[in-house]
């Protein structure tokens, strides 16, 4: 298989059975996912899958540590204070924070998330189609090098397997903040192994 993981524990970790930390850390690579993405949250009801404030972790972009070292494994690289997140972006050392939302229907085919944009990120490709809806600040997407300009209020939906990147615009208010909605297609796989090489250490 493309992450080099056996067909057995793959389908044991679809059940839900736990995994080494080897293994989950090479199907995070073949699949572009982070780990958020990969892992279930316990939901209150059968019927809903919901997701308060204090349970959502917020993701370091550049994957350094408060002295600005790079950190290897993007899992390990936490910053839940707001407060923090401010601090390092200012100090050069984060670009963006992702916080995903970790409410999803079982079976389902979205992932959603907010992100704080600082400065430039580098540039990106996903799985999925990929909505933006800007809360706050004002933000410039690149896909492809076509920049969309989007305003509080604004939204915009792209194929994330295509080149994007993500900016401020200079000038407004700091952090920028989007929500973001990506969804599967039925063909992702595909898509995915046709589109993206190998990563034996996925980031952003």
């Amino acid at each position: 298989m493309r992450s080099g993981v056996s067909r057995d524990t793959v389908m044991r970790v679809e059940k839900g059975k736990p995994c080494s930390d080897k293994s989950f850390h090479a199907l995070r690579g073949a699949y572009a996912l982070f780990s958020a993405q990969l892992v279930r949250h316990p939901s209150e009801s059968e019927h809903f899958s919901s997701c308060h404030e204090d349970q959502i972790r917020w993701m370091a972009a550049n994957h350094r540590d408060h002295k600005g070292r790079p950190v290897k494994d993007i899992d390990y690289s936490f910053v839940d204070d707001a407060a923090e997140r401010r601090r390092r972006a200012n100090l050069g050392y984060q670009r963006f924070f992702t916080g995903f939302i970790r409410s999803e229907l079982a079976g389902g085919v979205m992932s959603s998330g907010i992100m704080e944009i600082y400065k430039t990120s580098a540039i990106d490709q996903h799985f999925g189609e990929e909505f933006i809806y800007c809360l706050s600040g004002e933000a410039i997407i690149r896909v492809e090098g076509d920049p969309c300009h989007l305003k509080p209020g604004d939204s915009m939906v792209f194929d994330a397997l295509l080149h994007h990147q993500y900016a401020p615009v200079d000038g407004s208010e700091l952090p920028a903040t989007i929500l973001f909605v990506v969804a599967t297609r039925p063909d992702e796989a595909s898509r995915v192994d046709a589109t993206l090489p190998k990563r034996e250490e996925w980031g952003v």
